[in-house]
């Protein structure tokens, strides 16, 4: 027998497999910005960048923007490189 995997999870590493370069290009920013504005709320500037709570708000917040940089912008990107690609080449 195969080991397929569930539905839901099969359709959730395809979708992060399709905006994995947004998260090797986003992270960094998000990373920053959010140790900023989390030290800032906080108050607290002993907050580093492997603090729990930053590392799980970077990760949900990279995955997010990463997945709408994909949709909205990715892909019409590609649609036209397509279009420039066929007409030249």
């Amino acid at each position: 027998m195969k080991n397929r995997l569930p539905f839901y999870l099969n359709r959730l590493l395809y979708t992060i497999g399709l905006v994995t370069f947004g998260i090797y290009m986003l992270h960094p920013i998000v990373k920053g910005y959010t140790t900023f504005f989390i030290k800032l709320w906080f108050n607290s500037y002993n907050i580093n960048h492997s603090h729990p709570l930053i590392i799980v708000f970077v990760c949900i917040l990279t995955i997010l923007i990463s997945t709408l940089s994909y949709f909205y912008f990715e892909i019409r990107i590609i649609q036209i490189g397509k279009k420039i690609t066929a007409k030249y080449f």
